[in-house]
């Protein structure tokens, strides 16, 4: 029996912080549909009907993220740079301090992250070389080499 009490004990705990969590979270706004209150075969003159509302935009639902390969070689045909490189990736939109956003920043010789469809600028570090380069994010896979020669 006691076992059973403390059981529900925790039970119920469990159920209160999570009301009150829930409380504490911002409410999420649920689209709101407005229908016409006129009706057909109504005797109201057209003068008097409300003016239709035009519909109202759709809302936007971000792009998903897809996927980003980036590699690096020395030269043109040479092989991909197995490690030392230094990654950066910067929104091409500038702040409020009118500086580029960094996105991402990775030490790994062959970086993969997600991002999603857009335009960025790609920064790549190898000792005292250094290359910049505008990357197109598409759907689908998208794979990105750079040439430090």
């Amino acid at each position: 029996m006691k076992l059973l009490s403390v059981t529900f004990f925790v039970i119920l705990s469990i159920l209160l912080q999570s009301d009150a969590y829930a409380q504490e979270t911002a409410p999420i706004p649920h689209l709101r549909i407005e229908r016409s209150t006129n009706t057909i075969g109504t005797n109201v003159p057209d003068s008097a009907r409300s003016p239709a509302l035009p519909p109202a935009p759709a809302p936007s639902v971000p792009e998903p993220s897809q996927p980003v390969s980036l590699s690096a070689r020395v030269k043109e045909n040479g092989p991909v740079i197995p490690s030392g490189l230094m990654w950066r990736i910067f929104d091409t939109q500038p702040d409020e301090t009118g500086e580029l956003p960094l996105l991402f920043k990775s030490g790994d010789a062959a970086a993969s992250l997600s991002l999603t469809p857009g335009k960025y600028l790609v920064h790549v570090a190898y000792g005292r070389a250094q290359a910049s380069d505008t990357l197109d994010v598409q759907p689908g896979p998208n794979v990105k080499t750079i040439i430090l020669e």
